[in-house]
């Protein structure tokens, strides 16, 4: 039934809307329905099946809720790694005796993990729109051990002011931090913990990133 609807069409109308559409047009419809499935809006942009014609494509864009803007496709997501402002610190390690060291350490760290792990969908060299990603050494003593943990805290970046103008805009994320316990090490034992629990953070950011990047 299906079939004999479709070749009836064809004998009426004449060939398909898509096959009048330049491949550039074809395959923008085609990337369109791509992100809208990834990001659940597949129903309300449509099928990869179905004839897309200039003026749905343009009236998929509007419509889907997920598509980045047009001026954001194709620019890498930047991750703030600015470390420089003493009252809003994105690398905090507290009054540990080697704090500066453990601060520059976890700004290595993101920037390392960023090339690596995230690929060329992101960057730290070029500010754009992105993220910051704050993260803080916590410590708690048990017996002659100390436990240490860098909880971790996402903001877009440029900052957003929140409703009612109050703090950053933050981005959900899921991860519970790791921690690491460390008994009578040295400053260069508790800097390799934090080190491996600051990689762990980042790589637990990079979806989310890339997520709520698309609702921007």
């Amino acid at each position: 039934m299906i079939g004999n609807r479709f070749s009836k069409r064809k004998r009426d109308s004449g060939p398909p809307a898509r096959d009048n559409q330049s491949p550039t047009q074809i395959d923008a419809a085609r990337q369109i329905n791509k992100s809208c499935e990834s990001t659940g809006e597949r129903q309300r942009c449509g099928a990869l099946g179905r004839t897309f014609s200039s003026r749905l494509s343009r009236r998929s864009h509007r419509d889907c809720r997920a598509q980045p803007r047009e001026d954001d496709v194709g620019n890498p997501i930047y991750v703030n790694t600015d470390n420089s402002d003493p009252k809003k610190k994105l690398f905090n390690a507290g009054a540990l005796s080697n704090a500066a060291a453990i601060e520059k350490k976890m700004q290595d760290v993101v920037i390392e993990s960023i090339r690596k792990d995230a690929g060329a969908d992101f960057n730290t060299d070029k500010p754009g729109k992105g993220y910051s990603l704050r993260m803080k050494v916590v410590t708690e003593k048990d017996g002659r051990a100390t436990n240490y943990t860098v909880n971790i805290e996402m903001l877009r970046y440029p900052p957003e002011t929140g409703k009612g103008g109050k703090g950053e805009v933050t981005v959900p994320i899921t991860v519970r931090p790791g921690h690491a316990n460390v008994t009578g090490g040295s400053d260069a034992d508790v800097l390799d913990a934090i080190a491996e629990l600051t990689k762990s953070n980042v790589k637990a950011a990079i979806g989310p990133m890339t997520i709520d990047m698309t609702r921007r």
